[in-house]
Parts: structure tokens; sequence; C-alpha cells
């Protein structure tokens, strides 16, 4: 391996299978040990210890990050394809502010060549900070990417490392990382779990939000997902009363109700029942979704309606969440 000491500074890993190894501070010291062992527990290979930020035999579990040398083939596939400056475009679309100075170099064939032959972990590296979420989506992108399938069949190499072994490669790799893809479907498949989110999120969350989010406008999917949370509350409200209320009050008036402990008795219902209320239990259900309603609409969908405030791709999905959650729960209501 080659241009890998600084990188491993931060992110050790087996050099033999790739797998990361534990974490250390930029100064090469050791700064935390989940679990010791003296073998990678993927391919089994035994470590030497170090102490220059190299090699540690340490082994993360659990660890929410890929091989780092899927993202060294993936830089290569994508800056073959398209270019390295828009190999940067492609990532700000993301929402990641990577660039590597020696990009502006490799229109000159040795420093082009020899990028693009060499293991540089410098990429791979950055990415083990970058959430989850968002290098599935890269990784969901990219490998369904029709130019980039098409490597497999070039002729072209640099210095020998033949292109048309990198997109096989990183299908190996996912697949040994517990990958299963879905070429038919284009799916990226962990485990039993699918990437794409959008399957447990409500009907008519999807419906009004998805095209949004996937447009990158995630602002506008998590105002109109709670939108539909205020525009059903609303019509089961007036539906009852005949009355025509909007935003936090709809809701504290649509949830709220009152309980005589003293004789156990309920004095003023709902108008919209989550639960019978016959137990304290479903009293305190009751209660607290009053109040998760009126904070979502008033902290969540009010500031995104009025304020003008840009959110970014991961708060999107938490709130996307939330407003599913509302609306599986009036799925319930009575």
């Amino acid at each position: 391996m080659s241009n890998t000491s600084n990188s491993m500074k931060t992110s050790p890993f087996c050099t033999n299978c790739g797998k990361i190894m534990g974490a250390v501070s930029s100064e090469g010291e050791l700064i935390e040990i989940l679990s010791k062992n003296p073998n990678c527990s993927r391919c089994d290979a035994p470590f030497e210890v170090k102490r220059d930020g190299s090699i540690f035999n340490i082994d993360f579990k659990n660890i929410d990050r890929i091989n780092p040398k899927i993202w060294i083939y993936i830089e290569r596939l994508y800056i073959h394809c398209y270019g390295a400056d828009e190999f940067i475009k492609y990532l700000r679309n993301f929402g990641i502010p990577y660039n590597n100075k020696i990009y502006s170099k490799l229109d000159d064939t040795t420093t082009g060549y020899t990028f693009m032959s060499e293991e540089n972990y410098d990429f791979a590296n950055f990415m083990q900070n970058v959430t989850s979420y968002t290098y599935l989506d890269i990784l969901k992108d990219l490998i369904f990417n029709d130019l980039i399938i098409n490597t497999k069949n070039s002729n072209w190499n640099y210095y020998g490392e033949g292109v048309k072994e990198w997109y096989p490669k990183v299908i190996e790799l996912l697949e040994s990382d517990g990958f299963t893809i879905d070429f038919n479907n284009e799916k990226l498949i962990f485990g039993e779990k699918i990437i794409d989110f959008w399957g447990i999120i409500h009907k008519e969350i999807i419906n009004i939000s998805k095209k949004k989010f996937e447009d990158g406008h995630y602002s506008d999917a998590v105002e109109s997902a709670f939108k539909e949370v205020n525009t059903r509350v609303k019509k089961l409200f007036q539906n009852k009363t005949g009355k025509e209320l909007d935003g936090r009050d709809l809701m504290f008036q649509s949830f709220r109700f009152k309980y005589d402990k003293n004789n156990n008795v309920i004095t003023d219902d709902p108008v919209i029942f989550l639960t019978d209320l016959t137990s304290e239990s479903k009293r305190n259900i009751q209660e607290g979704y009053n109040f998760i309603f009126g904070g979502a609409i008033q902290g969540i969908r009010n500031p995104k309606a009025h304020g003008n405030i840009k959110i970014g791709k991961d708060e999107a999905i938490h709130y996307i969440f939330v407003s599913s959650l509302l609306m599986y729960k009036l799925d319930k209501a009575s």
C-alpha cells in the first residue's frame, strides 16, 4: 500500500482486507479500544502492534462504516468516467464538501496515472466521518450508474491497473460487508434492512414529500409532510365539531381532555381519541401525543413555513419519520 500512513492516523484498518480496526488521535496515539483481538474478525489475519499509528490489534464491532477500499474504487471510477471537477460537484450535491488538492494536477499524465494506480486513502478516510444515510445514497446512485457499470468492459489501464477490475471489486467488497445488491429493482440491501427508508414511511407522506426530498428540496419536503398532518387533523376536527382551527391551537383542541383523578372520571372528552382513556397508561398516551402533535406543528412545521429555515438531508429524514409516526397514529384515531 502507498499513501496510507497519514490517513490511518484517524482510521487504522486491516491491511489484508481493509476492515476498520480502531481509532487513534491525529498524533497517532490510541484513543479507543472496544475489544482486543490479535486477529481481524473478518479475515482472521494477525496484526502486529505498532505505536506509529500504522497498525493496532484492535477490532471495532458493529462499526457503522464500510470497507475503506470501496471508496478508493468509487473515487477512481467517478473520476475516470466524469473527471475530478465533476466528482467534486457530485459530492457537493450530497452535502459533502470534499476536495483533494491533487485533483487539480490529474491532467498531468504522470500524476494522473500514478493517482489512479496507487491506493490513496485520503477520500476513504474522509468518508469515515460521513453519515450512513448520505454515503449509502451515494453508493446506491453509483452502483446502478450505467456508465460506471460499463467500465467492466473497458480495456483502459493506468500503469497496468485495469479499469475493468474496479466495479466488480466494489460489488465484491460490498457483498463481503453484508450487502445484497438487487440489480433488477436497483436496491441496496443490508441484512434484512433495505437502505431506502421510504419503505416504512406512511403512504400519504410519501405521496406529498418523496419527490421533493429526492429532488433535494429538503425543507419543502418537511414542510409539506407536516402540512399534511395538519390538514388531516383539521378535517377530523371539523367533521366532529363543525369548527375550523389551524396549527398549534388545532392540535391542543383536538387531543386534550380533562380527567377528575379523585372520582376517576373523564369530565371533558378529546375531540379525537387516540386511545380509549380507560387506564392511566392510555391517558398518558393521549396526553403525551397531545404535546407531540402540538410541539411538532409549532416547532417543526411553523418555522419551516414562516421562517424560511433551510435544513439538511439527515435532519429532513428525522422530521419525515416524525410526520409519518403521527400519520400512523391518526390511522387508529376515533
